[in-house]
């Protein structure tokens, strides 16, 4: 179809398109959508928006789409004529557009985001701007040229849509885009490549032959370049849903985009509680009772008088710096499940949101290098919680030091440079058996603390955390303070040493160990220079034990093995295994065998 020569107009009847009356709405009135192109139809309605009022504008707008979608025309078409309209369009064609299509039963959902875009555009005047620029590219021939002009508009709009948008550097090494979503900032690197795809599709801009594999490419450098941002060290800080707390000046200050932030719990806190235990010297019973009663009930059937500790536990995840120390949570002595170690990890998780934390296994961390895709998902991690530790056992610590303590382990990110980074994950596991040390190494038993969980349950809830969800801000106050304390006296409430923890440690992997410590500490089993014990007689009582404590018996030759390794006297006078240093009480034995069986029972 050739165009006139005067003022671009297409040569068509425009009578029969621009009809005054509202009360003509017959199709035979219109020139069928297949005569015109979109040039055509731009065209027309210029000369409308010059000629006559809005009103008959969207009126003559209706009756072009209704046109198109009998001729099932794709919603595609009339967004191009929008978008090359952009001072002409507005919210009401975008609306007549969705009304006509919704009306003939299309599904307009594969263009959502179009939709959602266009609508962004016209409203304001930054982005008419730059698409008034982009829409030149049509004028120009050389490739290369084309493709500056669009990766730079594109650049600008990717800027003007996300506002608050930055390349975060830290030890020279690009973390990728962050975007700030009115709480902290978060990875956005696919969120950008998303936008920049719908904008390639919405302009059309591969008709003009640019490729989007190099477009996105070639957008992405200039947005890395631009918005490069260096960090020195994480960020002391983490919001809330009502606030940001600051582990430097301990406070909460508002939500702030010029402040980089990473960590966002997905619940309030309650600010005032907080202020005034961060005052008190100690946080008593009563006081928390005052404020989260439930909690507090929930804490005291886990592990009893020491509920405190938990509640440090919450404030220990959410310091964003090393601590050396991680969390290993145990039945007691006799327990074997069924004590709320899987309760707790699940209202961590639930206080955390999932956002926040990892589920790698401690043994993992033996070797951080072999499996350093495996390590790094705890990158930017509050805390990496697993239930139900495997019993494969651990051989090479280090790895598993330099996790919860201050060294750096190697992190891989998918298509970013390999980094250093010192991790301040908290590592808090759950075991029924814990994993066997292959070598007992103190430097590493330094960094665990043990908590033994009773289950001293009054009955059973169906969803037990849950209830405690309304307590959540008050209980988060109470954590953050009470890990307050902890760094302040240097020590959780009832830490264990680490010859606490290989005692406890070895006890649970070892029934021969928990076999004599158990006789040493009831008593049965004294020290005496001239003391001598068969090692059968011994042995008969290791497996009566072991029947009580639900306990796999070893046999009787690893028996004596083991004992050896504890650096008990063994010799075989007469040929029988025999235990020197020691005496036995048989007496206090079965009294202690008879309790244990009736607690049992």
């Amino acid at each position: 179809m050739k165009e006139t020569e005067t003022r671009g107009q297409p040569n068509i009847n425009l009578e029969k398109w621009i009809n005054k009356s509202e009360s003509s709405e017959e199709t035979s009135d219109i020139v069928a959508f297949e005569e015109l192109d979109e040039k055509d139809i731009m065209n027309l309605l210029e000369v409308m928006k010059k000629i006559y009022d809005i009103e008959h504008l969207y009126i003559q707008w209706r009756k072009i789409v209704s046109q198109g979608v009998s001729e099932r025309k794709s919603p595609r078409s009339f967004i191009e004529i929008l978008i090359r309209l952009i001072s002409v369009a507005d919210e009401k064609m975008i609306e007549i557009l969705e009304e006509e299509y919704t009306k003939a039963g299309i599904d307009l959902k594969p263009f959502r985001r179009d939709l959602d875009l266009l609508r962004m555009f016209i409203k304001s005047d930054v982005y008419k701007n730059l698409i008034k620029r982009l829409l030149k590219v049509w004028e120009i021939k050389r490739l290369y040229e084309k493709t500056t002009i669009v990766s730079s508009v594109f650049a600008d709009i990717v800027i003007q849509y996300f506002q608050y948008i930055k390349n975060l550097m830290f030890n020279n090494k690009d973390l990728g885009l962050h975007c700030w979503d009115d709480k902290r900032y978060v990875e956005c690197d696919e969120d950008v490549k998303s936008l920049i795809e719908s904008l390639y599709r919405l302009f059309f801009i591969e008709k003009i032959g640019i490729r989007y594999s190099i477009l996105v490419r070639e957008i992405m450098t200039i947005l890395e370049d631009r918005l490069r941002e260096p960090m020195s060290e994480d960020p002391l800080s983490i919001a809330f849903d009502n606030c940001v707390f600051s582990w430097e000046t301990l406070s909460c200050e508002p939500h702030n985009p010029n402040k980089i932030i990473f960590h966002y719990i997905p619940h309030k806190i309650n600010k005032d509680l907080l202020n005034k235990l961060l005052k008190t010297e100690n946080i008593t019973e009563d006081l928390v009772n005052k404020y989260a009663p439930k909690t507090l009930k929930a804490f005291k059937e886990w592990v009893g008088d020491k509920w405190i500790i938990l509640f440090e536990v919450i404030g220990f995840t959410l310091y964003l710096r090393p601590y050396k120390k991680m969390i290993i949570l145990v039945d007691r002595e006799g327990r074997f499940g069924n004590t709320g170690k899987s309760s707790f990890l699940n209202y961590l998780e639930m206080i955390l949101g999932e956002e926040n934390y990892s589920s790698i296994p401690l043994q993992a961390f033996e070797d951080p290098t072999a499996n350093r895709f495996q390590v790094s998902a705890i990158y930017r991690k509050l805390a990496n919680i697993y239930a139900d530790l495997p019993e494969k056992a651990l051989s090479e610590l280090g790895g598993i030091k330099a996790a919860t303590g201050e060294d750096t382990i190697p992190i891989e990110k998918k298509y970013k440079d390999s980094f250093k980074w010192k991790p301040y994950t908290k590592h808090i596991y759950s075991a029924n058996e814990l994993p066997r040390l292959v070598k007992i190494d103190m430097a590493y038993l330094d960094r665990v603390l043990i908590i033994e969980f009773l289950g001293l349950f009054e009955k059973r809830i169906h969803n037990y955390i849950n209830t405690l969800r309304d307590e959540i801000p008050n209980a988060v106050a109470v954590g953050i303070a009470a890990f307050h304390k902890v760094l302040k006296r240097g020590s959780f409430s009832y830490e264990n040493t680490s010859e606490d923890a290989r005692h406890i440690w070895l006890s649970k992997t070892d029934s021969v160990y928990a076999f004599m410590r158990w006789l040493e500490t009831g008593g049965a089993l004294i020290k005496d220079p001239s003391g001598r014990i068969k090692i059968d007689k011994l042995y008969e009582y290791y497996s009566r034990y072991c029947d009580i404590f639900d306990r796999d018996p070893v046999a009787q030759n690893v028996f004596t093995m083991r004992l050896k390794q504890y650096r008990y006297e063994i010799k075989r006078p007469h040929n029988v295994s025999t235990l020197y240093g020691f005496r036995l009480d048989e007496k206090r034995l079965e009294e202690m065998l008879r309790e244990e069986e009736s607690e049992k029972t």
